[in-house]
């Protein structure tokens, strides 16, 4: 009959899988219609899935037997072991370290700016200011002679440029000079040639009217002496002529030697 009563109480638990065919207490009815939400805590070898609560267990069935023989079956509020959840600690965020500054390398420590009575080369060196044996010192002694070189040459230039121009002025002013020489002598010859030329034919129509007077006298049987004294009238009458051109010619040249004295 036991044994009867074991196996019936099995196949009712079967049959019972999708419905309820026992009854629980009120306080496991209420934890579970409260629905929580599913927690995942670690196991050291399998993973399950439990609510905020503490997990329930399949309940207990109790065998009770009754006057009349009849085995009901009862629930027993389910053992509730101890829950396990994963604690999560945040990483502390690291504090972001401040990168070193230093302007000056070939100094010691840490140089953020440029200490008073140094220069810095710009290419992270720092030297005394009065130091006139540092790179700097030398760069900037250098770059000063170049400077100063380059103002000598500008200089030297300049001068040049200034004196070809005044060499170039006193060329053109003097071959203006001599352009206005050139022109009075050019004038002046003019002149005298002209004046030179009369006399020439001053003399010669004086050897043609002495030679038709003398053949004039000798046709005519006039006294020699007589034939002398026309040879001397056409004779002062030539040189009276060629002084007044000579005359002229002196007042010619005094009148040209007083313009060329003023060109020079």
């Amino acid at each position: 009959m036991k044994k009867v009563f074991i196996i019936f109480a099995f196949l009712l638990l079967a049959a019972g899988c999708d419905k309820t065919v026992y009854s629980q207490p009120a306080e496991v009815q209420q934890s579970a219609s409260s629905s929580s939400p599913l927690n995942i805590i670690t196991n050291p070898t399998t993973d399950i899935l439990t609510s905020s609560t503490t997990p329930q267990t399949k309940p207990s069935v109790k065998k009770s037997s009754s006057s009349n023989n009849n085995a009901s079956l009862t629930a027993s509020p389910p053992a509730l072991p101890a829950q396990q959840l994963l604690q999560f600690s945040p990483t502390p965020t690291p504090t972001p370290t401040q990168p070193v500054i230093d302007v000056c390398n070939n100094i010691g420590g840490a140089q953020p700016n440029v200490p008073t009575g140094y220069i810095g080369d710009g290419q992270g060196n720092c030297y005394s200011a009065t130091d006139n044996n540092s790179p700097i010192a030398q760069k900037q002694a250098a770059a000063l002679q170049a400077q100063q070189a380059a103002a000598e040459a500008a200089q030297q230039k300049a001068t040049l440029a200034d004196q070809q121009a005044q060499q170039q002025a006193a060329l053109e002013a003097q071959q203006e000079k001599t352009n206005q020489i050139n022109a009075l002598t050019s004038q002046y010859n003019t002149q005298f040639n002209a004046l030179t030329q009369q006399i020439l034919n001053i003399k010669k129509q004086y050897y043609i009217d002495s030679a038709a007077q003398t053949n004039q006298d000798i046709a005519m049987g006039t006294p020699t002496g007589l034939g002398g004294a026309h040879q001397q009238n056409l004779l002062d009458k030539a040189n009276g002529q060629i002084a007044q051109i000579q005359l002229q010619e002196q007042q010619l040249y005094l009148n040209y030697q007083t313009q060329l004295n003023a060109l020079k």
